[in-house]
C-alpha cells in the first residue's frame, strides 16, 4: 500500500466517491480492496500476535504439574520480549538515519517530523539527538504518541509492546482459572476494550481468545469452535465458516478515510458502534479489529488454507515478514522516484512529474510497472540481509542478558 498512497490515490476511495469517472473500479470493492488495506492489516498482525506469544504458554500450562515451569515461560517471554521488539527497531531506525544523513531521501522528512537542524551531511549531534528522542519516544507505552521521525511504520511498535505485557499479565493472573470462566473473563476484557475504543488491544486479546480455543486446557473444544460440529451437520459448518471469512474480509476493506464518514456500502456500521467511539478513525479502528478477528479464526477453522499457509512462498514470507516491515519504506522512499524519473526520461525525455501531469499515459504505466517491480525486488532482497541482522540475532542477544540477568539458584 504504501508504495502507491499518495501517488495513486484511487484504490483508497470509496467504489461510490465523486467524480465517477475517476472512480467506479472493482479494486475499490471488497473482497479486492483487501489488497491495500494496509490499516487493516495492522489489525490483522495484532490479532495474530496475541495467538501467537500466547499459544506456547497456553500449552505450557495445560501439561500436568506445569505450574513452575509455566511461570518460569512466561517470565522469561515477558522479560525478552522487549528486547524481541525494539532491537530490532533501533537497528532499522539507525539506517534509516544513515540514508538521511547521506541525502538519500528524496523529500524532507525530518524537517516535517520535528528535527529541522537533523540535515544531511551536517554535524553529527543533531542527528544524534533526534535519533536518540526518536527512540524514546517509541519506548513511551503509556501516551502511545505518534512521532513518526524517518519510519512513518514504527509507530506500531510501542502497541505491540502494550498488548504483549497486557497479554502477559492475563495470562498470569488467569492461569489458576477454570478453562470455561478463564473463557469468560478474557472475553469480558476484550469486550470492555471494544466498547472503549481501545482496538489495539482488543485485538490482541482477541488473539489470545482464539488461541484458548484451539488449545484448550481441558478436553473438550469451546461451544463455539466449528470443529464440534459433526459431520452430520457439516453443512451448518461450512455456512458458519464462509460468514464469518466474507464478514471479516469485508470489515478489513472498509475505505481507509479517517476524517470522512462511512461509504454507502459500509454507512449501517455507525449506527451498531458503541458511543464511546468518539471520532471517526476510532471507529474505523474498531470495525477493523474486529474484521481482523473474523478472518483469523475462519483462517484458523480451515484446514485446507492452513495446508495453503505451510507452503513455501507464504513460509518465506513470514520468516522475513518483519524484516519487509521495517525495511520496505526505506527503499520506497529512496528508490521509487529515482526509477520513476529514470524510466520517464528514457522513454519521453521528461521527469516523472510532468508525465504525470500532462505525458502520455503509457508512459506512465511504464514507468509505474517498472518501479512496482524494480523496489519489490529489492524489498525481498533487503528483508533477507536484515533478518539475520533485525530477527535472528536479537533473539539470541535477548537470551543472552536473560541468562546473564537471571538469579542464581
Amino acid at each position: 500500500m504504501h508504495f502507491f498512497v499518495v501517488e495513486i490515490d484511487m484504490p483508497f476511495r470509496s467504489f461510490w466517491a465523486e467524480p465517477a469517472e475517476l472512480n467506479r473500479r472493482l479494486i475499490q470493492l471488497p473482497p479486492f480492496r483487501i489488497l491495500v488495506a494496509g490499516p487493516a492489516m495492522v489489525m490483522l498482525f495484532f490479532v495474530i500476535s496475541g495467538y501467537s506469544i500466547s499459544l506456547g504458554l497456553i500449552r505450557q500450562r495445560g501439561k500436568h504439574a506445569a505450574g513452575l515451569d509455566f511461570y518460569n515461560k512466561l517470565s522469561s517471554s515477558a522479560f525478552r520480549r522487549m528486547f524481541r521488539v525494539y532491537i530490532p527497531l533501533a537497528i532499522a531506525g539507525f539506517i534509516y538515519h544513515i540514508f538521511w544523513y547521506l541525502d538519500a531521501f528524496l523529500w524532507d522528512v525530518l524537517g516535517e517530523n520535528g528535527c529541522p537542524d537533523a540535515r544531511p551531511f551536517s554535524h553529527l549531534w543533531p542527528h544524534v539527538q533526534c535519533y536518540g528522542s526518536w527512540l524514546l519516544d517509541h519506548l513511551d507505552i503509556i501516551r502511545l504518541p505518534r512521532s513518526e521521525g524517518l519510519m512513518g511504520q514504527g509507530w506500531t511498535i510501542p502497541y505491540e509492546f502494550q498488548g504483549s505485557l497486557a497479554v502477559y499479565l492475563a495470562l498470569c493472573g488467569l492461569a489458576n482459572i477454570r478453562h470455561e470462566l478463564r473463557l469468560v473473563c478474557l472475553s469480558m476484557i476484550a469486550l470492555f476494550c471494544l466498547a472503549y475504543g481501545h482496538a489495539y488491544l482488543f485485538a490482541f486479546f482477541a488473539g489470545v481468545i482464539l488461541a484458548e480455543g484451539r488449545l484448550p486446557a481441558g478436553p473438550r473444544l469451546p461451544v463455539w469452535s466449528l470443529h464440534r460440529i459433526n459431520h452430520q451437520h457439516a453443512w451448518i459448518r461450512d455456512v458458519l465458516f464462509t460468514c464469518t471469512l466474507t464478514g471479516g474480509i469485508y470489515l478489513l476493506c472498509i475505505p481507509y478515510r479517517k476524517h470522512e464518514g462511512f461509504s454507502p456500502e459500509y454507512r449501517m456500521l455507525k449506527y451498531i458502534a458503541s458511543p464511546r467511539w468518539d471520532d471517526q478513525a476510532v471507529t474505523l479502528y474498531c470495525w477493523q479489529a474486529i474484521g481482523a478477528t473474523m478472518l483469523v479464526s475462519a483462517l484458523g477453522d480451515s484446514q485446507r488454507i492452513r495446508h495453503l499457509l505451510t507452503l513455501q512462498p507464504f513460509r518465506f514470507l513470514g520468516c522475513v515478514s518483519f524484516s519487509l516491515y521495517l525495511i520496505h519504506q526505506l527503499l520506497i522512499n529512496t528508490v521509487r522516484g529515482r526509477v520513476l524519473d529514470l524510466v520517464c526520461w528514457v522513454l519521453s525525455g521528461a521527469k516523472y512529474q510532468q508525465v504525470r501531469f500532462g505525458g502520455p499515459e503509457w508512459v506512465f504505466r511504464v514507468a509505474w510497472t517498472t518501479a512496482f517491480t524494480a523496489v519489490t525486488a529489492m524489498v525481498l532482497a533487503a528483508s533477507v540481509c536484515m533478518n539475520a541482522l533485525v530477527d535472528d540475532k536479537p533473539i539470541a542477544w535477548a537470551r543472552r542478558i536473560e541468562e546473564w540477568a537471571r538469579v542464581t539458584e
